[in-house]
């Protein structure tokens, strides 16, 4: 999308000023990099393939806004203005009132007194929802009453769900499938974790932060923009099952420091709330002209 996007957008401007010997001026082209496929960590290929493409793309684009501090820092050496701006925002008043936690739970079958885990996202590759579970497994051996709930759906459900069978999690991880309204689900949870391998900058950590809940989470892009190690909930080195369900244990065995976390995450993203992102972008695309 933003590869045709641009080249489109070019050709528009300079259609409009053919037989004037130049671009249509006045045209101004945006881009909004939700998170750039070349990042740390990733693929060699990935380097290959869309760091140049971005980087030459860079000249036909008259501000590019990045969403997080490593995109931020590689596109510093493109060839074009770069903004950073806080992503899409996070509607936080609705994160804590929206729905109803008890109807959630009567729907999902989790019985009053079990605590849940829960993890967010399409069920695909990127996500790592297999780290989640194995790490869960773990955990679950050591904290009692625990249920973990998989929100999405995605073309690793079926290898997913053989996984939990073949681990004989059945009556501890539920699939609870695509929803619509999440913030119910995460106010009855007391733990969100998260395993992806890449990032822009995840709303649904940000919700679970505006919930006021902890987060265990890799330490990729995105995720160390919204949390700090230990404060707001712990960043997971690499995808060693064990260290990731140590972290969850942590949370889950100490409710002061839980309760603490999650505080600490309330107040972060208070400056994310979607109606202080709206009018930074108001102002970014000139809507006030």
């Amino acid at each position: 999308g933003g590869f045709v996007g641009r080249l489109a957008a070019l050709g528009y401007r300079r259609e409009l000023g053919r037989g004037r010997g130049q671009e249509q001026e006045g045209i101004r082209v945006l881009y909004t990099a939700h998170g750039f496929h070349f990042f740390r960590g990733g693929p060699v290929l990935y380097w290959i393939l869309y760091y140049p493409l971005e980087r030459w793309l860079a000249r036909f684009t008259d501000t590019l806004v990045v969403i997080n501090g490593e995109d931020e820092k590689r596109a510093a050496r493109f060839p074009c203005p770069v903004i950073r701006m806080p992503g899409v925002g996070v509607d936080t008043r609705r994160c804590r009132e929206a729905g109803d936690p008890g109807r959630v739970r009567s729907e999902l079958g989790i019985p009053e007194g079990e605590r849940v885990v829960l993890a967010i996202g399409e069920l695909n590759r990127n996500k790592r929802m297999e780290l989640v579970i194995r790490a869960f497994r773990e955990a679950e051996k050591k904290v009692a009453n625990l249920r973990l709930v998989i929100a999405g759906t995605g073309p690793r459900e079926e290898r997913l769900r053989a996984l939990v069978r073949k681990m004989g999690l059945e009556d501890r991880v539920v699939f609870a499938g695509f929803l619509i309204e999440l913030s119910p689900l995460i106010r009855t949870s007391e733990l969100v974790v998260s395993g992806s391998r890449r990032e822009g900058l995840p709303v649904c950590i940000q919700e679970a932060m505006a919930c006021g809940k902890p987060v265990v989470v890799t330490d990729i892009r995105g995720h160390r923009d919204l949390v700090e190690d230990g404060v707001q909930g712990f960043l997971v080195q690499g995808t060693q099952v064990p260290d990731m369900a140590r972290a969850m244990e942590r949370v889950l065995k100490d409710r002061k420091l839980a309760g603490a976390m999650g505080d600490s995450g309330r107040r972060r993203v208070e400056e994310l709330d979607v109606d202080t992102v709206r009018e930074k972008y108001r102002i970014l695309y000139r809507l006030d002209r």
